[in-house]
Parts: structure tokens; sequence; C-alpha cells
């Protein structure tokens, strides 16, 4: 298994290709894109946030063998459950089962920095501590209840954490090795937000290209670091202090994707990327499933415009948002091709992005016309159970056991 020179290992057996100069382009163009009840345990000084019951997902992939009918009580404490001190804590969500956030659990004890790292494990079941492994400083496992939200979730394990910096985590992202180690070279830094650069993990798709381009693009590995003015609604780390005066609103802001950092912002506090700290993420990678993600992106986003407009304003709007993918991709096709990968191209890929584009025209016509509709839970579906919107070819390599 080949590694990048940050230590990220290549999830898909692509031995790493020799890099390429960067091609010249021209300027940007500026039109781009700019963010009955059930329980929980309760942990030590944390008020546990109100948890919203949802349909019951989907089986993750790889699909493990069906349970007992008779299951064992959870154990109390969790039996990864230890303490130590940290500098970063990693909070890693896994609403399916942990069989699903394995490639992330690996990448985090590969870190470099592992022994300063806590892992803050929230999930549907105990994690073992064969699954956490004996790397990190500290383990605590919040055991939720299933069908409860990922805001809900992921505002519990943010209140559970300990270390000067918080890191959230989703189960198809894969921390370079080194990551934690950029990480905290920012542990003194005024920020309420830090965000890493983004690489694609399923690199073989054109159409995990597309989402990614159209989704992540604008913090793409390659791109610069430093104080930014908006940062990727996931996968990002906090300083501790900046989310404690927000405790109660935290669920809240997690619900609406973007929201928090959109806080963090208005507030005044900076915001920054470390472009060093390198993190994989895992794309949807086929036809149905890119059409899904693009059109529900599309339509959540301008049912929140439209939502204060009036109806012929809303109408006016709908129909150019049919005919402006062609246009749009025209205008930012520079923008979202610039750095990185030069085998990532208009030639190769224009005709993905584009039809990504078009599926996210004929969502907002959609938002501005019907409202958001059922979009939050496709979004939710594509992101929960993200391995089972994988092409065959990247199923197939993704669930194979690494070397």
């Amino acid at each position: 298994m080949t590694e990048t020179k940050h230590g990220l290992q290549n999830l898909f057996g692509m031995p790493e290709e020799e890099k390429t100069p960067q091609r010249e382009t021209e300027a940007p163009s500026d039109s781009g894109t700019a963010g009955a009840e059930p329980s929980v345990p309760t942990i030590e000084g944390v008020s546990n946030p109100v948890l919203t019951p949802q349909p019951e997902p989907s089986e993750p992939f790889p699909v493990t063998p069906a349970a007992p009918q008779e299951a064992p009580a959870r154990p109390s404490p969790a039996p990864a459950a230890r303490t130590g001190t940290a500098t970063l804590s990693c909070v890693v969500l896994a609403l399916s089962g942990w069989a699903a956030a394995r490639r992330t659990l690996e990448a985090l004890r590969a870190q470099t920095q592992a022994g300063r790292i806590e892992l803050i494990a929230v999930g549907i079941n105990a994690l073992t501590d064969a699954e956490a492994g004996e790397e990190f400083a500290a383990v605590r496992t919040l055991v939720l209840d299933r069908g409860v939200s990922w805001a809900d979730a992921a505002a519990a394990g943010l209140l559970a954490a300990n270390g000067q910096l918080v890191a959230l985590l989703d189960d198809y992202a894969f921390p370079a090795r080194d990551w934690a180690e950029h990480v905290l070279t920012h542990q003194n830094d005024r920020f309420a937000a830090l965000g890493s650069s983004l690489s694609n993990a399923n690199p073989r798709s054109r159409y995990s290209w597309a989402n990614m381009l159209l989704e992540n693009g604008r913090w793409r590995e390659g791109m610069h670091g430093g104080e930014v003015d908006a940062l990727p609604a996931r996968n990002l780390v906090f300083r501790r202090d900046a989310l404690a005066p927000l405790s109660d609103e935290l669920p809240r802001l997690l619900r609406k994707e973007g929201a928090l950092v959109r806080h963090l912002r208005e507030s005044g506090q900076p915001l920054k990327m470390e472009d060093e700290a390198l993190i994989g993420i895992l794309n949807p990678s086929t036809f149905n499933a890119t059409l899904k993600a693009r059109f529900a992106e599309g339509r959540l986003a301008a049912a929140s415009e439209g939502h204060r407009m009036s109806g012929a304003k809303r109408i006016a709007k709908a129909l150019p948002a049919l005919f402006s993918p062609y246009p749009r991709y025209r205008r930012e096709k520079t923008r979202l091709f610039l750095g990185g990968d030069v085998s990532v191209n208009p030639k190769t890929h224009g005709r993905a992005v584009l039809l990504g584009m078009m599926s996210e025209g004929a969502g907002r016509a959609a938002g501005y016309l019907r409202g958001p509709g059922k979009a939050e839970r496709v979004k939710d579906a594509l992101t929960r159970n993200r391995a089972q919107h994988l092409s065959k070819t990247d199923r197939r390599q993704f669930a194979a056991r690494r070397d």
C-alpha cells in the first residue's frame, strides 16, 4: 500500500503518481462560491441534548453478520473507556455501526501524534478495546439509541470532549498520518474553527470528482492556508473555548448544514485553514448518487434562500435556475480545476461536473417552487451510509482489508 508525503494511505491500491508541475491557468472568476424521547448515557459535567428520533438507517457497508436476537446488555462503562491527558479530542460518529468507521479509526490510530489524542467514539453500540486500540491518550464511548439525529449525536460528542482542540470527523473521512501533528501546531492560535486540505479518497470515478469539486473544491488539496472567510461544513477542528458558550445551541446549529461555522464567523471569531493538514474524503461515485446528492444540495440552498421571498419572486428565480448550469460551468471552470493534480481536468471530468451542476440547477428550481421537500432526508442518507453510494469497483476495493 502506497503512502503520500503526508502518510495518507491510498485506500484503492493506486500507486502514487509522480507530481507534475502545476499548469498555468487564468485567474479564477470572482463569481465562484464563497457555508417518546430516546435516552443517552449521562456524561459527568455535560448536559445531554434532546435527541430526535429519525427513521432507522439501512445496514452499513460492509455488511456485518447479523447479531443474535438476544443481544448482550450494553457494558457500563464501555470496554474502551480510559482516561488520560490529551491536547486534541477527535469525535468520531458511527451511527450505522463501527464497521463503517473502521477506516477512520485506523487512520487516527496511525497518527504520529496519536498519544496526544482523546478519542470520543459516538455510536449506537460500544467501541471495543480491539477497535479502539492502545495508541490514544484517552478513549471515551457514548452509546446513543438508534435513530438519533446526526446533529444531536455530534453535539453530545463535542460537549464530552476535554481537549483544548476538538475535531468532529465523519466515518468517511481519513486523516493523513501527520494530520494531528499539523493541527496541533495551532493549539495556541486564536481561531474558532480550523479547516484541513481535502483530497479525494476514491479518485478513479469521474462522478466522485464531480461531487468533490462542487462540494469541497474550494478547500481541495493544494490550495492556500491561513485565515479564510468560509470553511466546509464538516470535518473541522474547533477550539473548545469557542464552543463552550454555545452548549445549549449546538444541536440547533449543527442541524443546518454550515450554520455553526457561519455563526462563529458572524460573531467575529477567525476561521483558519491549515493546508498541510490533509484529510481524504470518500465521495459518492455512482451516476444515481451524484444526481441525488447535487439535486438535494441545490434544493436545500434555494429553499433556504427563498423562504422569505414572495411567491412571484420565487417563481421568477426558478426558471433561470434551470438554465444556469452551462453559463455557470463556463464561468467557474478555471476555479474548479485550479491547483491539485493536473490529471483532474475539464477534458476528463468536465462532463460529470456539468451534469452535477445541471442536477443542482433542477434542485434549485424545485427549492424555490416547492421548498426543501425530502432533500434533507436524502442528504442525510447519502452522508450516513456513504460507502453504499460507491461504484462497484470502489465498494469492492474499499471493503478489502489493507495489507
